[in-house]
């Protein structure tokens, strides 16, 4: 693209949402593209409140088939706890499973193999595709607020399933500071990456004091990285303008550019 060739994004105020530690390279690779970037973060995550089962499945590790694992915040905390307390990760027979890229990446930059990732950036293909068998021992350290489905769906075909708290998504209340953009109409789209996203804007605006921010929302374009997070849009009561085909940042940049 030359210097003089507006960009496909060009113009286009789009809040993102996501948490602000992943936000920024987000934010420059939609300004590359002519899109002028707002950080309104709806999620900030934080330690588990015990740091104690993680800790003993870590030491643990060699006793399990496989280790499932569903975003590079967990990558991160497992890392983080196995380092700071020298905690030596035995791997034995396991197998390790990745949902999405941007989770695989993660793991493989700390020097951990992935042995298997689904086809689609979603829980379901993971489930539907995994040589997991009956008998085997699942690790699933994953959010607190994650959906229940891979946890109940995994024990429901005869596996042993440690479901543990990886880390606590919370309220940002920082995302109020869209209030006065959207009173003055001063934002194009938003971009939701997770249902938790979806539901903290909605209770930031309320913490802002806005009385109807549903009503305001319904001013403004809505953009979301999959199903799961489009469902939970819809649920609320705002419509999906646009959705990610690939469940990923690069998916949801190409739908917005597709999308002009």
């Amino acid at each position: 693209m030359g210097s003089n060739t507006p960009g496909p994004l060009q113009g286009q105020r789009i809040v993102i949402t996501r948490q602000s530690t992943s936000a920024a390279d987000f934010a420059q690779r939609l300004e590359a593209l002519g899109a002028s970037a707002i950080i309104c973060p709806a999620i900030r995550i934080e330690p588990p409140e015990d740091w104690q089962p993680l800790d003993r499945a870590l030491r643990q590790l060699a006793s399990y088939d496989w280790l499932i694992i569903t975003s590079a915040n967990t990558v991160h905390n497992i890392m983080e706890r196995a380092n700071a307390h020298n905690i030596r990760l035995l791997f034995g027979k396991l197998k390790i499973a990745a949902v999405g890229p941007a989770t695989a990446r993660s793991l493989q930059e700390a020097g951990l193999n992935v042995d298997f990732m689904p086809p689609k950036n979603v829980a379901d293909s993971l489930l539907e595709h995994v040589p997991i068998e009956p008998g085997n021992r699942v690790l699933l350290p994953q959010a607190d607020l994650a959906r229940p489905l891979l946890r109940e769906e995994l024990a429901a075909r005869g596996t042993q399933v440690d479901s543990i708290i990886a880390y606590r998504t919370v309220l940002d209340e920082r995302a109020g500071d869209l209030a006065e953009r959207l009173n003055n109409q001063t934002v194009d789209l938003i971009t939701f990456l997770s249902s938790s996203a979806v539901r903290n804007t909605l209770t930031a605006l309320e913490l802002a004091g806005v009385s109807d921010p549903l009503q305001l929302l319904r001013h403004v374009r809505l953009a979301s990285i999959g199903p799961i997070t489009s469902a939970t849009i819809r649920e609320i009561g705002l419509q999906v303008h646009i959705e990610a085909r690939e469940h990923t940042i690069n998916g949801l940049i190409r739908a917005l550019c597709a999308d002009r």
